[in-house]
């Protein structure tokens, strides 16, 4: 029952880190050892099947969400090597990984380039056409009754006994 209101400081809603994520939900191809940071864009990645529904079921609109899975790609022997000694140990901890080469590779893929030399399959990543998630989660908080203020950033915050407030480039909250 609480107001709910989003500052943006710039002109579009959620135009800066969403945009520049280019839509990756890829857990496994961003980690570099198994821990804690691992471990948690496990639980985000792997919550985004409810969220996509959810979303497109408060925005009515679909926004590319696919959870198909995401290919990594090897070029030379050397490469193939460091991925395989990276999704090894994913494997054992995150799930369907599958490794593709030769025949298999080209015909699940045959529009890779001749110098992709394998493919690591991670089953569980995911993509999202980052461009249209934001104009849906906009859309989303509208429906809501979420006050949504463009090009107003957030100056500072205070604390005055259980409440914050919140001072911006345009008014305090």
């Amino acid at each position: 029952g609480a107001a709910v209101t989003v500052l943006e400081q710039g002109p579009r809603f959620a135009g800066e880190a969403t945009w520049s994520s280019a839509g990756m939900i890829g857990a496994q191809s961003k980690a570099l050892e198994d821990d804690a940071y691992f471990a948690a864009t496990l639980d985000s990645r792997d919550r985004w099947p409810a969220l996509a529904a959810d979303l497109a079921a408060a925005s009515g609109q679909t926004f590319g969400y696919h959870p198909e899975g995401c290919i990594h790609l090897a070029f030379g022997a050397s490469y193939e090597r460091r991925l395989e000694s990276k999704y090894l140990w994913q494997k054992r901890r995150a799930g369907a990984l599958t490794r593709y080469d030769g025949e298999a590779m080209r015909e699940r893929w045959p529009m890779l380039s001749p110098r992709v030399s394998c493919v690591f399959f991670a089953d569980g990543d995911q993509w999202v056409d980052n461009e249209r998630l934001g104009p849906a989660l906009e859309e989303a908080c509208r429906r809501a009754g979420v006050q949504l203020c463009a090009e107003e950033a957030v100056l500072g915050l205070e604390q005055t006994k259980a409440t914050w407030a919140v001072r911006t480039s345009k008014r305090s909250l």
